[in-house]
């Protein structure tokens, strides 16, 4: 990456790996462009930790980097030759984060109603990257429901990664407000009144 523009994409056009140039506005752009904004959301989740939060939730972000750059790469990639080439998503990275969602809940009393996002910063901050998640979980169905069935498999589970994700960090918000001390907000519906004449 020697020059940081190319100016190839002026005209609103870019490149997949295995070269396909498609508009900017396509699908694929979207699903790997806000898997991209979702790594920003746990960056600065990440800078936001307190140190004692830090030494157990660095790790685990931060590896969750990792695999949302490998989630981005293979949306970005249409090609069968190039696919068999990059970093795949596992099985194994899908059960790690079931197993931290399970270890978080283990803390947490049930849930008996919606909640409101609501709480300490860190909280907040797991709960607008659990909304650019599943942002990032729709696109990459458009993409899959436009793309051949050669590439459904890797992209099947980039959906599946990206669903269980959203979990973690729901869960995640909830742990951060438990530890704290913060009580949940319920949310629970009222009947609205109509309004007087």
């Amino acid at each position: 990456m020697a020059k940081i523009y190319t100016r190839q994409g002026d005209q609103g056009m870019t490149s997949l790996f295995g070269g396909t140039k498609l508009p900017k506005s396509h699908p694929r752009f979207h699903a790997y462009g806000t898997i991209d904004e979702l790594n920003v959301c746990i960056g600065l989740l990440l800078s936001q930790l307190t140190s004692s939060q830090a030494d157990s939730l660095k790790p685990i972000l931060t590896r969750i980097q990792h695999e949302l750059f490998i989630a981005g790469g293979l949306l970005a990639c249409d090609d069968s030759t190039w696919l068999q080439k990059i970093p795949q998503l596992s099985e194994d990275m899908i059960t790690q984060l079931e197993k931290e969602i399970d270890l978080w809940n283990e803390d947490l009393p049930p849930l008996k109603n919606f909640i409101l996002p609501s709480g300490i910063p860190t909280a907040l901050s797991a709960h607008a990257a659990r909304t650019v998640c599943r942002r990032a979980e729709r696109w990459t169905l458009a993409v899959i429901e436009t793309t051949h069935l050669d590439f459904h498999k890797e992209y099947q589970v980039v959906l599946k990664y990206l669903n269980r994700f959203s979990d973690h960090l729901f869960t995640l918000s909830r742990w951060l407000n438990h530890q704290s001390g913060f009580t949940e907000t319920p949310w629970v519906p009222k009947a609205q009144s109509s309004p007087s004449t």
